[in-house]
């Protein structure tokens, strides 16, 4: 006999209904929902520095599979774009505005550099090719053929660039940077 979605399950009960109305009357905050920094840069700084740990761990495994290096590739792309945009939130740039940026990569690091960001020739090459050879797209879906794709070890080393001078940047802020748990490898 085969199972369909949904067979198992049940309505919530009437009581768990009533409790949820009463609690969402209650306000949460005294500030209005639109004045809450929902995306600040400290938070988008240690969410890059997720996304690159995760991704320097899948960069030094042995991964059997077709295309072992598309996971690490895209966690690094992800955390770039991250630490370009909380330098960009720190320097006052809105969310709207850098979600209309998206994932230009070169359009990200100049708004940076305009903001006082020192980008190396390497950094600045990666994000070229980010942005031009759409590799961001490519790791995310197969594309046969020639692609340009940034080395893996640059790309590592170019997070750990921005991670340093991102976080320079926020602590001289007065924000609570602090080391990541995990360790970082050797380059």
């Amino acid at each position: 006999m085969s199972e369909r979605l949904g067979d198992h399950y049940h309505e919530p009960s009437n009581s768990h209904r009533e409790s949820k109305m009463i609690a969402s009357k209650e306000p949460t905050s005294s500030k209005p929902d639109n004045d809450i920094d929902r995306y600040p840069p400290l938070g988008l700084f240690n969410f890059a520095a997720s996304y690159e740990a995760a991704a320097n761990l899948l960069a030094n495994k042995e991964i059997k599979a077709t295309h072992p290096h598309a996971p690490a590739a895209f966690l690094f792309y992800q955390a770039i774009e991250l630490y370009l945009k909380a330098f960009l939130r720190l320097h006052e740039a809105s969310m709207s505005r850098l979600r209309k940026i998206g994932h230009d990569f070169i359009q990200l690091g100049v708004r940076a550099q305009d903001k006082g960001l020192s980008l190396d020739s390497k950094t600045l090459e990666i994000l070229q090719i980010l942005t031009e050879g759409d590799a961001w797209a490519r790791a995310r879906y197969l594309e046969v053929g020639i692609l340009a794709a940034p080395d893996m070890q640059e790309l590592g080393r170019a997070c750990d660039r921005l991670n340093r001078s991102v976080g320079q940047a926020l602590a001289s802020a007065g924000l609570p940077v602090r080391e990541p748990s995990f360790r970082r490898r050797q380059r």
